[in-house]
C-alpha cells in the first residue's frame, strides 16, 4: 500500500479573545510513513523558513502542537475565528513525494453555533446597491456578534464592519420559540459600473475567551450599469427644429433633452463650461447673436445614473462688407500699390480690410503659407528680377474672402525690350544733351571772358544760340520721354542727379579760366548730384547694370559732346591753363573707359 497523508482541521487555543493564538494543534493520519514533518505558513508556495515540527506516526495517527509562546510565530499572527487564512503542509519524512496540504481555512477554537446567512441584493439607486443580510443562529449561548461586509481585506473591525445592531447593542437577541436567534441588517455597496464582484460576508460571534466563531457566505454583487442616453435637439420658440452644426439666424432658441427619460430625473446646464443654475428643466433657453457661438451642455441624473451631452449653437455671421483688401508700402511707409513694378528692396503688404476684432488672417507667398506674418501685415523682400504673389485669406466665423497682390521688380534698363529701351534711352539723352547746351550757353552769357580771345559780343551771341537750341532739345526730349516711356519716380530721380552732375562739370571747367574763377562754385551742384545719386541708389535699389547704364548714358552721350564744345568755346582755359584743360579731358576719358570696362565685366553689354 502506498504512502498517504491526511490532515484534519486543526484546533486553536487563545488565552484572551482577540489577542492571538497561544497554541495551534495539527493532527491527521498517515500510512506507510514513520514520521511526518509539518509546516504552518501564510504564503504560497511553502516557505522553507517557516517553523517546522516533526510528529511520530503511531497506529496511523500523528499530532503536533505549535506553541506560539515558544516563538514559533509572532504573537497575533493567527486569530481564532478572525477570518485569517493559514496553510498547512505535511510531508512524510521517509518519502518527500508523499505529502498533503490544507489551505484557506479558518481557525476554530471551540464549539460554534450553526449559522445560516441569507443575502438579498437590492436594486441600484444613485449608483449604489443596498444588500439585506440576515443571520439565523442556532444553538448559541449569549454572545456578542460583528458583521464583516467583505469590502476590507484585513477583516479587522473598522469601516466595513458593524458591531451588533449598529446602535450600541453588541449582543445577540434572545432566541425565538424554535431556539433561533435572528439578526438582520442592511449594508450599502458601491458596485462597479460594468463588472460583477464576488463579496464574502463574515458573521463573527464571541462568548468569551477561546470561543470566537466565524460563519461565511459569498454572493455576487452585480454592477450598476448606466444606460441613460442624453440626446439634445435645438429648436426655436415655435418648435421648429434645426440640425446640429448649422449656423442659425440671430434669435432665441431652446436646447431640449429629447431622449427617453423617466421619473426622478434632474437636469443641470452649463454654457461654454460655466454652470448656469437659472434653468433646471429638460429645456434650456439660449439667445444667439450674429457671429456668436455657445456650447450648451446638459447633465442628466436618473436613479443614480448620470450622463451628459453638449451641442454648439452658432449665430450666422453677417458677411456684408467683409472684403479683403491689400496695399503695398515701401520702407518709407509710402503707398506703392498702384506701381506697375517696384525697385529692389523691402516692402510691407498690409491688410486694410476687413477691420474689427475676431478676424483670422492667413498669409501665403506663391501659394506657400507664411507663418512669420503678423495679423495684418506681411514683410517681403523683393530681389533682382523677382516676382512674388502675396495672398491673404481673411476669415471671421463663417465669413471668408481672399485678396492677392503681385510684387515684381522693375527690369533694369539693359534688360528692357529693344523696342522700348532704345527710344526711351534716346529721348533721355536728347533731354540731357539739351540741358547741357543750356548750361554751356548760360556760362557764356554769365562770363563772356571764358571765350577769350573771341570778342565778348561773339560769346554772348553763341551763348544765346546754345541756350535757345538747348531749351528746344530739352523740351522735346522730356516730352517724348514722359509721353512714351512714362518714367517712374525713380527715373526722375536719376535724371535729377545726372542734371546736377552735368551742371557741376560745366561750371568747374569754366572756373579754370582766370576771369571766371567764381564758377568753381560748380562743386556745389556736383556734391548735390552725388548726394542725389546715393539717395537714388538707396530708395530705388537699382541693379549694378542699371547704375552703370545711367552713368554711361551721362558720360558717353552727353558729357563727351558738352565737354568737346566747352573746350572749343572756352578758349580761355586752353590758352591760359592748357595743362589743366588736358588733364580735364583725360579725366573724363578715364571715367568713361572705367564705366565701359565695368559694364563689360558684369555682362551688362549685350551683343
Amino acid at each position: 500500500m502506498a504512502c498517504q497523508i491526511v490532515i484534519s482541521p486543526p484546533a486553536g487555543q487563545e488565552t484572551t479573545a482577540g489577542q492571538g493564538l497561544t497554541t495551534l494543534s495539527v493532527s491527521g493520519t498517515a500510512t506507510e510513513c514513520s514520521s511526518v514533518r509539518v509546516r504552518v505558513h501564510q504564503t504560497q508556495p511553502v516557505d522553507v523558513s517557516t517553523p517546522q515540527r516533526t510528529a511520530t506516526v503511531t497506529n496511523g495517527q500523528w499530532s503536533v502542537d505549535f506553541t506560539l509562546a515558544a516563538a514559533d510565530f509572532q504573537p497575533g499572527t493567527f486569530f481564532c475565528g478572525s477570518g485569517n487564512k493559514y496553510d498547512i503542509h505535511a510531508e512524510c519524512a521517509d518519502d518527500s513525494t508523499c505529502f498533503a496540504s490544507l489551505s484557506g481555512e479558518l481557525i476554530n477554537c471551540g464549539n460554534c453555533p450553526n449559522v445560516g446567512i441569507t443575502i438579498t441584493p437590492g436594486d441600484c439607486v444613485n449608483g449604489r446597491r443596498t444588500v439585506g443580510l440576515e443571520a439565523n443562529v442556532v444553538a448559541a449561548s449569549d454572545a456578542t456578534y460583528t458583521w464583516f461586509f467583505g469590502t476590507d481585506e484585513d477583516n479587522q473591525p473598522g469601516e466595513d464592519s458593524q458591531a451588533g445592531d449598529g446602535s450600541g447593542n453588541p449582543w445577540l437577541p434572545p432566541p425565538d420559540s424554535n431556539g433561533v436567534r435572528v439578526v438582520a441588517t442592511d449594508h450599502v455597496y458601491e458596485p462597479s459600473s460594468d463588472q460583477p464582484q464576488t463579496i464574502r460576508v463574515r458573521f463573527v460571534t464571541s462568548s468569551g475567551p477561546a470561543s470566537t466563531c466565524v460563519a461565511e457566505s459569498e454572493f455576487t454583487l452585480g454592477p450598476c450599469r448606466c444606460d441613460l442616453n442624453v440626446v439634445l435637439q435645438v429648436a426655436d420658440q415655435a418648435g421648429q427644429e434645426f440640425p446640429a452644426g448649422e449656423c442659425l439666424p440671430p434669435d432665441n432658441y431652446m436646447v431640449q433633452v429629447v431622449s427617453s427619460v423617466g421619473s426622478n430625473t434632474t437636469y443641470s446646464w452649463s454654457v461654454n463650461g460655466v454652470a448656469d443654475n437659472s434653468q433646471t428643466g429638460a429645456a434650456f433657453n439660449v439667445s444667439i447673436a450674429a457671429g456668436d457661438e455657445k456650447t450648451v451642455s446638459a447633465v442628466v441624473t436618473q436613479g443614480g445614473c448620470t450622463a451628459s451631452n453638449g451641442v454648439t449653437v452658432a449665430g450666422c455671421e453677417d458677411c456684408n462688407g467683409f472684403d479683403a483688401r491689400l496695399r503695398i508700402l515701401d520702407r518709407n511707409r509710402r503707398d506703392v500699390t498702384d506701381e506697375e513694378c517696384l525697385p529692389q528692396g523691402d516692402y510691407t503688404v498690409q491688410a486694410t480690410s476687413p477691420a474689427g476684432v475676431g478676424n483670422v488672417f492667413t498669409w501665403s507667398i506663391d501659394n506657400e503659407v507664411d507663418d512669420t506674418a503678423t495679423d495684418t501685415t506681411l514683410a517681403i523682400a523683393l530681389g533682382d528680377n523677382d516676382q512674388r504673389i502675396v495672398t491673404l485669406e481673411a476669415a471671421r466665423g463663417a465669413c471668408r474672402d481672399i485678396a492677392s497682390v503681385v510684387l515684381r521688380t522693375c527690369r533694369p534698363a539693359d534688360d528692357r525690350d529693344d523696342d522700348v529701351f532704345i527710344p526711351c534711352l534716346l529721348f533721355k539723352v536728347l533731354a540731357l544733351l539739351g540741358l547741357g547746351l543750356v548750361f554751356l550757353g548760360a556760362v557764356l552769357l554769365l562770363c563772356p571772358l571764358v571765350a577769350a580771345p573771341f570778342p565778348p559780343e561773339v560769346a554772348l551771341a553763341i551763348g544765346i544760340g546754345l541756350s535757345i537750341g538747348g531749351a528746344l532739345l530739352l523740351g522735346l526730349g522730356l516730352l517724348l520721354w514722359f509721353l512714351i516711356c512714362q518714367p517712374s519716380a525713380c527715373d526722375w530721380l536719376a535724371f535729377l542727379w545726372q542734371a546736377l552732375f552735368l551742371l557741376g562739370l560745366v561750371m568747374i571747367y569754366a572756373g579754370l579760366c582766370p576771369g571766371c574763377s567764381w564758377m568753381l562754385v560748380g562743386v556745389i551742384p556736383l556734391i548735390a548730384g552725388a548726394g542725389t545719386s546715393i539717395a537714388w541708389g538707396r530708395n530705388c535699389r537699382p541693379t549694378p547694370c542699371r547704375m552703370l547704364t545711367e552713368w554711361i548714358t551721362l558720360f558717353t552721350f552727353v558729357v563727351n559732346v558738352v565737354a568737346i564744345l566747352e573746350m572749343v568755346l572756352a578758349a580761355c582755359v586752353i590758352t591760359s591753363r592748357p595743362i589743366a584743360s588736358i588733364i580735364w579731358g583725360l579725366m573724363i576719358a578715364a571715367v568713361q573707359a572705367w564705366l565701359w570696362f565695368e559694364a563689360n565685366q558684369r555682362n551688362c553689354i549685350r551683343t
